[in-house]
């Protein structure tokens, strides 16, 4: 109750307004929010009158629960308003709703045009990051956003429309059709500039209000261009003295480029928790942090490892590509129902 007075109550009225100053007036008459228990089966969803927000998303600051309200505020507009005709372009959804949540957050923060582009560029390298480990770690076929080519969109001759890789039971777990989307959306806003992109898209909005469509009725006829060889600028590092501000996907960013190191000594791990207060960081921190601590075997930190699985079931689905291992001897594992050793493997 607490985070939401302080956080959810404030931001509400702020992201709302953000997004009405970018695509136009809401198209429901009413909006609720809901927050739910974190074992909920995402950090977030929306339906046409209500948003269901998980608790996992109010601990540790505004900017994961902030992010996660714009992300589900923008599907108003695509994935309720306007939805995808065929079952498997969930991209118009998802990657339009993706794409948005950086405008509306950047507009509700009431950010400088230097802190924007900041923002945006460090949320890309996360999310180009991310693509690239699912790409690598995924079937192809479940890699395509159209995956039906030219028959997208037609019926079968009962009038069904078949879901793809329906049984596929990684499939939940994939990201591709949200990062995908969005930096193909990404990709055209810098060719023609955002402001005319977001006048357009408000243009658009306005005029498939209530209609299913299909990827040709954007105009998207653009191949879309994977970022193989063209790995987006890596950001300078705030100076150390200012080590102790850093945003949360900043914090991000650092955690996983020491994932990659092969060894780290307990005092730097323990530096590192006290320096950033890992443990009163947003959840997606927090398991960058649990990740670090599994792989050296930094034992101080198991506890914080117990209180992930207990309070945040919901955020290794969320990450996708995230690999988890989890290595637990009985004298340090006080949760009878978890193994002793498992696998977390969510792609």
């Amino acid at each position: 109750m607490e985070s939401c007075k302080e956080y959810l109550l404030q931001l509400i009225p702020q992201c709302l307004s953000a997004a009405y100053a970018t695509l136009g007036t809401h198209p429901f008459a009413r909006l609720d929010v809901l927050i739910v228990p974190s074992n909920f089966s995402s950090l977030g969803m929306a339906s046409p009158h209500i948003i269901f927000l998980s608790q996992s998303v109010l601990p540790g600051g505004s900017h994961l629960c902030g992010t996660r309200l714009c992300h589900e505020i923008a599907h108003a507009w695509f994935g309720l308003a306007i939805g995808a005709r065929d079952w498997t372009e969930e991209w118009i959804s998802e990657g339009f709703a993706t794409f948005l949540e950086d405008i509306f957050w950047a507009r509700a923060q009431q950010l400088s045009h230097d802190e924007i582009k900041g923002q945006q560029e460090l949320k890309a390298l996360l999310r180009w990051h991310r693509l690239r480990d699912e790409v690598q770690n995924s079937e192809e076929e479940l890699q395509v956003l159209r995956p039906k080519k030219e028959s997208t969109g037609e019926l079968s001759e009962s009038g069904a429309s078949v879901v793809k890789y329906g049984l596929k039971a990684e499939k939940i777990f994939m990201q591709v059709h949200y990062l995908k989307g969005y930096f193909l959306l990404r990709s055209l806003a810098r060719t023609i500039g955002e402001v005319s992109f977001l006048a357009s898209l408000q243009k658009f909005v306005i005029k498939f209000h209530g209609q299913l469509i299909l990827s040709q009725v954007l105009c998207l006829g653009l191949s879309l261009t994977f970022w193989k060889n063209k790995q987006p600028k890596l950001l300078d590092w705030l100076p150390k003295s200012s080590l102790l501000v850093l945003l949360p996907d900043q914090l991000v960013l650092l955690l996983e480029s020491l994932l990659e190191e092969k060894t780290l000594c307990p005092r730097i791990l323990q530096y590192l928790e006290r320096t950033y207060q890992l443990r009163e960081q947003d959840a997606e921190v927090r398991h960058r942090w649990c990740e670090l601590v599994i792989k050296h075997k930094y034992e101080p930190g198991y506890r914080d490892i117990e209180r992930f699985l207990r309070e945040d079931q919901v955020i290794c689905q969320k990450l996708g590509c995230i690999h988890v291992f989890l290595l637990w001897s009985p004298k340090h594992c006080s949760l009878r129902k978890l193994p002793r050793v498992g696998v977390f493997n969510t792609t």
